[in-house]
């Protein structure tokens, strides 16, 4: 047993044990949690929400509403009950839009948000006439 614990091996070894221990203590405790699908889609639903927003504060947005009859608190509860699927398909038409930054494609997505507020509106029920 003498012999056993005077080896040069056996000193080696316990040498690289004591350096393992002292470095798994000394590594930073990490704590990580696994999060369902609606915490990380709550992030990128406000997000597109967000660029809808702004694109229905354009002025020219604001005015074919409008003349269409639609209220700003109208159009905002509409936007509430939009799908996560169609909040991200328009929030990615506009964005699309955006990087091109063409007067056309400003018109196209004025048409587009129109179109989708309609489509909501006809689909709750109510009746879209233009005179």
């Amino acid at each position: 047993m003498q012999s056993f614990i005077k080896s040069p091996v056996t000193k080696h070894l316990a040498l690289l044990v004591a350096t393992l221990m002292f470095m798994l203590g000394a590594a930073p405790r990490v704590d990580a949690a696994m999060i369902n699908s609606m915490q990380s889609l709550d992030g990128a639903r406000a997000q597109d929400v967000d660029t809808i927003r702004q694109a229905l504060e354009n002025k020219q947005v604001e005015a074919r509403l409008s003349a269409l009859g639609y209220s700003q608190e109208e159009i905002a509860q509409k936007l509430d009950r939009l799908s996560d699927e169609e909040v991200s398909f328009l929030a990615s038409q506009i964005d699309r839009v955006n990087a091109g930054s063409s007067a056309l494609g400003s018109v196209l997505v004025v048409l587009a948000i129109i179109l989708v507020v309609i489509l909501i509106l006809q689909l709750s029920g109510k009746a879209v006439s233009v005179k």
